[in-house]
């Protein structure tokens, strides 16, 4: 959930940030998910059934059951407090203003079968933003480091040769 927070970084310390990368990131506006449903997501992510529940769909079909137990059951243990915040700057709180187009080179790596965060999200959310920016995507859900490590791995490193 840091894409938005990194991108609102490097338009305030561009001298300090020559380039970024981006996965699956949200956008630097506000996202159209209801408080009252991320809410309600944070307060169930201790419950492992519960939040697969929710977030199954968020990795690609293909992914074994245990890196989503993994991925659901790390979320568990995030403090409730610390979840609700998080939504709240990521989701609901906008920090586009004055924000662009930031020209960094930058990487933003998307999923395939992300089904919210997409390159087609990504067109027209986090894109109109980013002057030099270079997509890559994986087959994977929203979850990335998670369900292609390697992968996500080697097209960071590829990038980080070219800058």
């Amino acid at each position: 959930m840091g894409g938005k927070l990194a991108s609102y970084l490097v338009a305030r310390h561009a001298q300090r940030i020559p380039a970024q990368i981006l996965v699956a990131p949200v956008g630097p506006g506000t996202v159209p998910i209801s408080r009252e449903l991320g809410l309600q997501v944070c307060g169930v992510a201790g419950d492992i059934r519960q939040s697969k529940r929710f977030f199954r769909d968020w990795f690609a079909a293909g992914t074994a059951e245990s890196v989503v137990d993994n991925g659901c059951a790390t979320m568990g243990r995030t403090p409730r407090w610390v979840l609700e915040a998080t939504a709240e700057m990521t989701l609901w709180t906008s920090l586009a203003e004055g924000m662009g187009p930031l020209t960094q080179p930058t990487l933003l790596i998307t999923g395939d079968e992300d089904p919210v965060y997409n390159l087609d999200y990504q067109k027209s959310a986090t894109l109109p933003f980013l002057k030099d920016a270079h997509t890559a995507s994986l087959a994977a859900g929203h979850f990335l480091p998670l369900e292609q490590p390697a992968e996500l791995a080697a097209l960071i490193s590829r990038f980080l040769m070219t800058v």
